[in-house]
């Protein structure tokens, strides 16, 4: 966590390897800050904007808000850099960051299980 302090120090700039998006989104959260996060994964990109420590707006390709959020806590091994919050950050999402992480995690154990479950044949 040392080095992610620093980074964030750094007028929330910089790139972070070594930790989970989910860990990153509640530091970012507890230590109030605004940034933009640019998700990378196997080719698509994503953003993640944070305004005192609050998550107002994602988009990736296609999908903003909450789809997009949830697309993109999905994603294996992401890459994250962190930049500076745009000048008028528009807001599509409204909720708290702590439900949307728990709804995250939540559909990832659904999806999960749903993998796992052997097929039923009627």
């Amino acid at each position: 966590p040392g080095i992610v302090r620093e980074k964030l120090a750094q007028q929330a700039r910089g790139h972070i390897e070594g930790i989970t998006l989910s860990s990153l989104l509640q530091i970012l959260n507890l230590e109030r800050k605004s940034c933009a996060l640019h998700v990378e994964s196997e080719g698509r990109l994503g953003e993640l904007v944070f305004e005192s420590g609050e998550m107002i707006h994602a988009e990736i390709d296609g999908a903003v808000g909450l789809d997009a959020v949830h697309a993109i806590l999905g994603w294996a091994e992401p890459t994250i850099e962190i930049g500076a919050t745009p000048s008028r950050p528009s807001r599509t999402i409204g909720i708290e960051l702590l439900h949307i992480l728990l709804e995250s995690a939540r559909r990832k154990d659904e999806e999960e299980h749903a993998r796992t479950r052997p097929a039923t044949t009627g």
